[in-house]
């Protein structure tokens, strides 16, 4: 199924409707505000509540980027719900895997985040097995949309808000420390970074957008 994204200039929760489909599914939730004081409130899928896998300040203002996860999302056409307690830009990227361990939330060094200074980025992360696959989120200033180095494959950004997300393209061969990468940042500035390394389920490969399944995805 596909991915999806949205935004709103100034309000205190956003609703995107999301497809799931397949088997062994896990939801990803990558969502950034102009704010350096303020985290969600809530984040729901289908009124489920959503686990915050990772929080990333920016440098040097502070600015706040999460990335929340559900496994064995409910299938079909439901909504994602995210809320602050105050008015504020929101801009949200979700991704869906099917082929995704569900054993339990990615933890340890399978979860990095961080923030560049140049115009190229760069950000490790370790697969906890054979055939992990690699979620991107983060904030990155870039007119045209900044570039992940191949295999990596951009799923989508906004220019308005700076908001990308991308995966690995494909299964990672072998465990261990992982970089994802890319180029064309055009403010050095205010970018944030997260990695969130995923394990296949224990008879198939995660799917990605395209293929692995990215139910969004499939790989």
């Amino acid at each position: 199924d596909a991915q999806s994204e949205g935004d709103t200039a100034s309000a205190t929760s956003l609703t995107v409707s999301h497809t799931c489909t397949g088997s062994n599914r896990m939801l990803f939730v990558g969502i950034m505000s102009n704010t350096a004081s303020a985290s969600p409130t809530g984040v729901t899928y289908n009124s489920v509540a959503m686990t915050l896998l990772k929080t990333q300040a920016s440098s040097p203002d502070g600015l706040l980027s999460h990335v929340y996860a559900l496994i064995a999302p409910d299938t079909g056409a439901n909504n994602i719900v995210v809320s602050y307690a105050a008015a504020q830009l929101i801009y949200i990227n979700n991704a869906s895997y099917t082929g995704v361990s569900q054993a339990a939330y990615p933890t340890g060094a399978a979860i990095t985040g961080g923030d560049t200074a140049t115009t190229t980025w760069s950000l490790d992360v370790t697969t906890p097995v054979a055939n992990s696959c690699v979620l991107f989120h983060g904030r990155l200033y870039g007119d045209p949309a900044p570039t992940p180095d191949s295999p990596r494959v951009l799923r989508s950004f906004d220019i308005t808000r700076d908001g990308l997300a991308a995966d690995s393209g494909a299964d990672i061969a072998s465990a261990g420390v992982y970089t994802f990468s890319g180029t064309g940042l055009t403010d050095t500035s205010n970018n944030t970074l997260i990695d969130i390394a995923f394990a296949p389920a224990a008879a198939a490969a995660a799917a990605l957008p395209g293929s692995r399944a990215l139910m969004g995805v499939g790989i």
